[in-house]
Formats: structure tokens, sequence, C-alpha cells
């Protein structure tokens, strides 16, 4: 079963309440602090339009808090959480192994 969960790392959510960020293995897990300062992942926000839409995810140009990951992404593109593997996978390669800010507040 582990291997068709594609979300959240093992033992996690640890929380029940908190902040996701999409770790350096892919996988979803609690942020210690949403005052951490990480990119935000970003999706078109005509993302409906196009089915490759979905795969077109970029990061925000600084680091910011959970707060205001929000407002941290590019224009026309909006803070966004995978919701299928496939965009999971496009999100992680695209951040290379570093943690990012995730649209998921438990």
């Amino acid at each position: 079963m582990e291997y068709f969960t594609w979300s959240w790392q093992r033992g996690e959510p640890s929380a029940s309440t908190g902040c996701a960020l999409l770790g350096s293995n892919g996988r979803w897990h609690v942020a210690a602090s949403c005052d951490e300062e990480h990119f935000v992942g970003c999706i078109p926000t005509d993302s409906t339009v196009s089915a490759t839409a979905e795969l077109q995810w970029v990061l925000s140009t600084s680091q910011v808090s959970f707060s205001r990951a929000q407002t941290a992404c590019p224009s026309g593109y909006q803070f966004a959480l995978p919701l299928t593997g496939r965009m999971n996978k496009a999100l992680a390669n695209l951040a290379g192994g570093q943690e990012i800010w995730v649209n998921l507040e438990l």
C-alpha cells in the first residue's frame, strides 16, 4: 500500500495542525514551524484549460513564511497543492531536492 501513496511520507502527518512542505524526497511532511522560510510551489491560474498546464510549476523568486505564500507566486500563477502523483512528481523535479511550501494547512 505504501508504494501507491504518493503524498505523505511515512509517519506523516505528524501533527493535527501545521503547514505542509514537499520534502527533499518528494513526499509531504508537516513543517516544524509555519514561520520557516521556503520557496513556494506555484501553478498557472488557468491550469484547468490544458492538461499540460498542471505540470507547468514554477517556484517563487524568494523564500517566505507560509503566511506569505499566497502572495509569493509570480503574476499569472497561484500557490497550489499537487492533486495527483504526476503533479507531485513534476513539482518535486522542479524543487531539485529542496523543501518547498505546498498549499496545505492542517
